[in-house]
């Protein structure tokens, strides 16, 4: 990976987003139904993520509210709240993320500077745990395409998205990968016990069309998943190359 900083490679989103896509302003969102129009930016890119060690960039479903400062434009810079929900909060979303990096980096400020934390879908119409509809997933997966172009300024190695509850199907196509390239370990429907559960697990690797090879793993949401099993699977995930 090339050693771009992280100040350049928020910059090129923040541009991306006021920019070249104008969200929340473009016809696209325009015909979004979300809630809360206000695209948040990723919640950190760390310090050493475009190192050899780094690369590896998670997602969640869409954030709940405005958690963070509004800028001008309308975008959410969420920097400081991310940070204190990754390093303090409770919620399996965070705990176990926060836990799963531990285990791969051996601490949590460690992974915190060697990863990217964003969110699939950049709106929301929820304060609490309401379902994202599929017309909003749709505008901002398949018209803005918001995290792929995102995905393809930062050129991670490794992908998690914790969205596999999500309307899955809108992520069939990978508009980052080179043609002909995706490689489907597991499909969209499987699952893998953990614990008394069975957790979604959507496994594939492609060719980027920056030139490198990258896994991408649709993972289920922790909540209600026991966490020491979901930590030692994910955590497997991302150091075994071969995605036991």
């Amino acid at each position: 990976m090339d050693m771009k900083t992280t100040m350049d490679s928020f910059e090129d989103i923040i541009n991306l987003y006021e920019g070249e896509l104008d969200i929340p302003s473009n016809e696209n969102c325009r015909g979004c139904d979300a809630q809360y129009k206000a695209p948040l930016l990723p919640w950190n890119v760390g310090s050493r993520f475009h190192s050899k060690q780094g690369g590896v960039f998670l997602a969640g479903k869409p954030h709940r509210g405005k958690p963070g400062t509004v800028r001008d434009s309308g975008v959410i810079d969420g920097r400081d709240v991310g940070r204190t929900l990754f390093f303090n909060e409770k919620w399996p979303y965070w705990s176990y993320s926060r836990e799963i990096l531990t285990s791969v980096y051996g601490s949590a400020k460690e992974g915190w500077d060697h990863i990217a934390f964003s969110n699939a879908v950049k709106c929301s119409s929820t304060d609490s745990n309401g379902k994202t509809t599929r017309q909003c997933v749709t505008q901002c997966l398949k018209e803005n395409q918001v995290i792929f172009k995102e995905i393809e300024l930062l050129r991670p190695r490794k992908i998690i998205f914790f969205t596999w509850s999500m309307h899955r199907d809108l992520f069939d196509n990978v508009p980052f990968a080179q043609p002909g390239t995706v490689m489907e370990h597991t499909d969209k429907n499987y699952r893998r016990a953990c614990g008394r559960k069975q957790l979604g697990w959507w496994d594939r690797s492609l060719l980027a069309n920056w030139g490198e090879n990258v896994d991408f793993l649709i993972l289920g949401h922790p909540e209600r998943m026991k966490k020491t099993e979901y930590v030692e699977m994910v955590s497997q995930w991302i150091t075994n190359p071969n995605r036991s």
